[in-house]
């Protein structure tokens, strides 16, 4: 071997020794690519979500959490057909989950299905009952009913149900949010404002509660607000499927 060769070879040597070894890149699991997503999707960030949940979507058949993220996420995309077959999916892999139920439930009144949309509703009313009965500190069950109850029309029950929530967990924005949507159904606008202003104190990001103020604040006239919160809320959520109805809201106040 020449010398120029071996000087070669071992200048080569020394740079791959001195190369960092390259991290290797972690794949988050199911319940961390899930607990991201929906917390992505509660503010209306589709592509944030889709982030969280591409690496796993594969899974989604044999995961009834991750099926139901994905079929909030393909809703927001508006997949529909897609996002109630794995919304069902989710109901299929865990039927004694209330949550699966009502959020099947919402896809499906969304879906202009409302029968279908009562039914579900009705189970997760009664999966929800079911373990609060043994368990009465539980938060995702208790919001659950409050979702079907509100759906239901049975507005004074859901009042109660969010108001123990509320009671057990002050600083629960969910609470907070669903109470003024149970205002909202209700078409008592002031009150709706007020329980939408408490859920944006506590959570400074949560969307829709600007979006749902904004519509509240429009049934009172006061069209300056209603601009206001629109705006935040394309400005924290551009991409969610209510955007472009939120530009036009905006326009149309502007004229």
């Amino acid at each position: 071997m020449t010398l120029d060769r071996f000087l070669s070879l071992s200048l080569c040597s020394l740079l791959v020794l001195s190369l960092p070894a390259m991290a290797e890149v972690k794949q988050p699991s199911v319940p961390e690519a899930v607990a991201e997503a929906v917390k992505r999707l509660d503010v209306a960030q589709p592509k944030e979500a889709r982030k969280a949940l591409d690496p796993v979507a594969s899974k989604a058949s044999e995961n009834a959490s991750l099926a139901l993220a994905m079929g909030r996420l393909l809703e927001m995309e508006k997949k529909t057909d897609e996002a109630l077959g794995l919304a069902k999916k989710a109901r299929e892999l865990s039927p004694s989950d209330p949550e699966a139920a009502a959020v099947l439930g919402e896809m499906l009144l969304r879906a202009n299905k409302g029968g279908e949309a009562d039914d579900a509703f009705k189970k997760a009313e009664e999966l929800s009952t079911k373990i609060l009965e043994g368990d009465a500190k539980n938060s995702s069950a208790r919001l659950s009913l409050a979702i079907a109850q509100q759906r239901l029309k049975k507005f004074e029950d859901a009042e109660k149900t969010l108001a123990k929530l509320r009671e057990d967990e002050p600083a629960n924005v969910q609470a907070l949010y669903r109470t003024g949507i149970n205002y909202v159904l209700q078409q008592k606008w002031p009150e709706a404002v007020d329980f939408f202003t408490k859920s944006i104190e506590k959570d400074g990001g949560w969307a829709y509660a600007y979006y749902y103020r904004a519509l509240s604040q429009e049934k009172l006239g006061k069209k300056d607000q209603l601009v206001n919160d629109m705006n935040r809320f394309l400005k924290l959520a551009p991409d969610a499927p209510e955007a472009s109805r939120a530009k036009q809201i905006v326009q149309a106040a502007k004229r």
